[in-house]
């Protein structure tokens, strides 16, 4: 009895809450591409399918489409609009006007539609690698809004052909940076004072005649040089000029001979000076008497 009651309430309580708060169930969306056909020119056109729109998946005046090409870098591609245009990616649209006016749009009926798209690849793209394998796809704008739809179309594998332009270096000009002129401080230097040397008197020692060992000399020697300390080498003189063995005596006889010469002069001179005299006074008697 007790389980019969229970099962009783429940049944009761869902029918109120079926009634009385009606659900909404909405279609799933579903958009498709499929049959992508390649040219030389990495033009794609593929065949598209949606279905399970309703009145608020668009806006009045349609729904909008951009084609995706993906890369590991990320998005790049055209899409060729309504006007016959191809419109390069962009990721996040500035106005809704932008979207209506660039995008491909197709006004569905009875929630759905169906058609041809055409994407183009863009090698000036820099998420564009080269030649190889890369997926497409389509996005859905509804025109109300700048964000996307959640419901993309599903991805297809392409193989892409075109080469991608090697890119120029941008060549910035460089620019002489002018000389800033650096102060170099100098110091100068000031040579320490000369030392002034006062004369030394070194004693000579007196050698016998006997002795052998040579005489020193002193020979002040002084440098020119700033800075230097002047001084006083004592160099010793050559043997030959120093040995006592070559000393000679005082010559006796030359300073006797010398002597007698100058006695025998003087005495010469004082006889011819005392002869004339004696002449003088002779002949002055001589004189005297005869006058007398």
């Amino acid at each position: 009895m007790r389980r019969q009651k229970l099962f009783l309430i429940g049944f009761s309580v869902s029918i109120f809450v079926v009634f009385v708060f009606p659900l909404k169930v909405s279609a799933a969306i579903s958009f498709l591409i499929s049959n992508p056909i390649l040219n030389s020119e990495d033009e794609i056109e593929v065949d598209a399918t949606i279905s399970g729109l309703i009145s608020s998946s668009c806006s009045a005046s349609g729904c909008y489409l951009q084609a995706e090409i993906q890369s590991a870098g990320g998005y790049f591609g055209y899409i060729l609009n309504n006007s016959g245009e191809y419109v390069d990616y962009f990721k996040s649209p500035t106005t809704t006007d932008e979207i209506k006016t660039k995008l491909f749009n197709f006004i569905p009926v009875s929630g759905s539609w169906s058609g041809k798209l055409k994407a183009k690849n863009n090698p000036q793209s820099q998420n564009y690698y080269g030649p190889g394998d890369y997926l497409l796809s389509f996005r859905r704008f509804s025109g109300n809004s700048l964000s996307a739809t959640s419901t993309d179309s599903n991805s297809l594998p392409v193989s892409l052909t075109l080469t991608a332009p090697i890119s120029s270096p941008t060549i910035t000009p460089e620019t002489t940076p002018t000389p800033t002129p650096t102060q170099t401080s100098f110091t100068l230097k000031t040579s320490p004072p000369i030392a002034t040397v006062s004369p030394t008197k070194v004693p000579i020692k007196t050698l016998s005649p006997k002795s052998t060992t040579p005489i020193a000399s002193m020979s002040a020697e002084t440098s020119n040089v700033l800075g230097d300390t002047d001084y006083i080498s004592m160099t010793p003189l050559p043997d030959s000029v120093n040995s006592l063995k070559d000393v000679k005596k005082p010559p006796y006889l030359p300073i006797i001979l010398i002597i007698s010469g100058i006695s025998f002069i003087t005495i010469s001179i004082f006889s011819m000076i005392k002869g004339s005299k004696k002449q003088y006074t002779d002949g002055y008697e001589k004189e005297d008497s005869q006058i007398h």
